[in-house]
This record gives structure tokens, C-alpha cells and sequence, in this order.
């Protein structure tokens, strides 16, 4: 699984039991064992040749994943509206504001992952928190970071500030509105990333 959240394992990329179990230097049972609970959670599937690879992810399922994204991010901005504390809004927005601050497109994806799971965090719900930790393992299957996208960057800052400023606020009902805008933009981009010569829906 870590190798799938670092990259290392990428959409497609063929697992081979023997080839795992040698270079992880172990025996193959737990290795199988980990392969079965990889397939349950959609994150390995048989391949056309009858062996296991990484899912690849089509664009009907990137569309259902933002659309559940979507809803679970505003629901997750309108919680800490009501239940974040001074210091959990302080922590969000020194993350946003590191995200906007990153060098890297790829230290502002880590930064942007780190902003959301504070703002889970603070939502005092351990069935939403569990959520968001199972939605991080399907974003994973996601090739590259929408951060690479020029401007990008800057504009997230911008989406991101809007959550922080109406969780400040209190107002539950802003802060859901900035946390599924925020999805939407993101998926137009991760659309347009995937999927050039296919025009972006909506997902709203």
C-alpha cells in the first residue's frame, strides 16, 4: 500500500506475488494476504492476463470519485465550521498557506493532502475521518498532481482560504459551499490532465 500511495506503483503496473515476496524478504503468505485486502479495497484488479495490476482508473471512475470527494469535502468544511477550535483553524490555515508557499508541485501536494486531513481532523467525527483516510489510498490511483498545473498553485490558495476564513466564521453553510467548489475546480483540471482530447463535465 505505501508503495501505491508513493507513486512507486503506478496505474497498470503489473504485481507479481514471487517478485514482491523476494525483494520485501518475506514469504509469500503475507504478501498474498495483503494482495487480498488490496483487491477488496479497489485497489488491485485482474488484469487481461489473468495476472493482478493497479487499477487504472477510467474516466467514469475518476468522475465518480471527485463526485463522492465532493460531497464528503464540503460535508467535512460545514463540520469544522461548527466544531474547529481557534487552534484547529491557526493549524488549517498555516497548511494552506505552506501549500501556497511550496516549491515543488509535489511538496504542494503533500501540504494540500495535510490541509485536508486537519480539517477531518477537527470535524469531531471518526466515521468521516475514517472516510478521508480511505479516500487518500483511491486518490493515489491518480497519476501525477494537479499542483503541476501552471497557476494552480495560486489558485487553490484561493479556494483554500475561502474554507479557512468561513470555518473561522462559523458559517457552516459557506464553509460547504467553498469545500465542494473547491473539488469541482479540482476535478475540471484533473479532467483536462487525464483526458485532453475529452471536453471536462460537471460533476455537480
Amino acid at each position: 500500500m505505501a508503495e501505491i500511495r508513493a507513486g512507486l506503483l503506478k496505474p497498470g503496473h503489473r504485481i507479481r506475488e514471487a517478485e514482491l515476496a523476494e525483494r520485501l524478504n518475506v514469504s509469500r503468505t503475507p504478501i498474498r494476504e495483503a494482495i487480498r485486502r488490496l483487491v477488496e479495497k479497489g485497489l488491485l484488479e485482474h488484469n487481461s492476463l489473468g495476472g493482478l495490476a493497479v487499477v487504472r482508473l477510467d474516466r467514469a471512475q475518476v468522475k465518480e470519485l471527485y463526485q463522492v470527494r465532493g460531497i464528503l469535502e464540503a460535508s467535512a468544511a460545514e463540520l469544522a465550521a461548527r466544531y474547529a477550535t481557534e487552534e484547529d483553524t491557526n493549524r488549517i490555515a498555516n497548511l494552506a498557506e505552506a501549500c501556497a508557499n511550496a516549491e515543488t508541485a509535489a511538496a504542494a501536494a503533500h501540504y494540500n493532502t495535510l490541509f485536508h486531513e486537519a480539517i477531518h481532523a477537527c470535524c469531531r467525527n471518526r466515521y468521516l475521518e475514517s472516510l478521508q483516510v480511505r479516500f487518500t489510498d483511491w486518490l493515489s490511483l491518480l497519476p501525477g498532481t494537479t499542483f503541476s498545473v501552471t497557476g494552480r498553485i495560486k489558485s487553490a490558495f484561493g479556494d483554500h482560504m475561502r474554507i479557512v476564513d468561513a470555518i473561522r466564521a462559523g458559517d457552516a453553510e459557506a464553509a460547504h459551499r467553498a469545500g465542494h467548489d473547491h473539488i469541482v475546480e479540482a476535478y475540471r483540471i484533473r479532467i483536462a490532465m487525464m483526458f485532453p482530447d475529452d471536453p471536462p463535465d460537471g460533476i455537480s
